[in-house]
């Protein structure tokens, strides 16, 4: 459990009866996944556990996990900091903050002496990038011609021709049965052009480590 959650959803976690079946039911090894500065802050029942395991275990490990994930910064309590990225943004281009921080992102790695040979624009229709229309089904062919658009397209400004394509996910739109056909059909159509496609989810993490790796394998393939 993180620090967003509610009194009550506290309440139901720190129950003493549920700690002791927890606790008690570990044959091999306990696991306590939870917010600690959240939680010894109210002093309740997790918190004497983790001071317990923290004097009693001699195995006891404590892994604190960073906050890794540009997406984090949709949440309420980050939104102090995701009006400051947003008066400091190189590019405004969408309506959608998750979209406006790839954007960002991307433009701040592309801007490093390593990637001077890729460039990036938005809002690209996939029309633009079907020569040939034939290796494309019937229905794939009506989806590109109604207007079909990727997020983030990529090129190499040496010859500008696309080669890659980045698509920002809601995790909660793009969950939805309708939308997961149009995103399988869009991934169909990108394969047969040979568009490289990467997808990121709004609930994802390490979205600046996958973005280099993308970007990475472009300039390997190049070479």
């Amino acid at each position: 459990m993180d620090n967003k959650g509610s009194k009550r959803n506290f309440n139901f976690v720190e129950d003493e009866k549920l700690v002791n079946v927890a606790v008690s039911r570990a044959e091999r090894l306990f696991v306590l996944n939870s917010s600690v500065k959240e939680f010894s802050k109210r002093n309740g029942s997790i918190a004497s556990l983790i001071r317990h395991i923290k004097y009693n275990s001699d195995y006891s490990l404590e892994h604190k996990s960073p906050v890794n994930s540009i997406f984090d910064l949709l949440t309420k309590d980050f939104q102090e900091e995701l009006s400051r990225r947003k008066n400091n943004y190189t590019v405004n281009h969408s309506n959608f903050d998750s979209e406006n921080l790839m954007m960002d992102m991307i433009l701040t790695i592309l801007s490093e002496e390593k990637y001077k040979s890729i460039t990036c624009t938005t809002e690209y229709t996939i029309k633009k990038l079907a020569r040939d229309f034939s290796v494309l089904t019937t229905d794939e062919q009506k989806y590109v011609k109604n207007g079909a658009r990727l997020d983030f397209v990529f090129y190499f400004k040496i010859g500008k021709e696309p080669v890659a394509a980045i698509e920002v996910d809601g995790h909660k739109f793009h969950s939805r049965p309708e939308q997961v056909v149009r995103d399988e059909r869009k991934d169909s159509i990108l394969t047969k052009l040979g568009i490289k496609l990467a997808r990121f989810s709004t609930n994802g993490s390490e979205e600046e480590k996958k973005v280099r790796v993308f970007l990475d394998g472009l300039i390997a393939d190049k070479d």
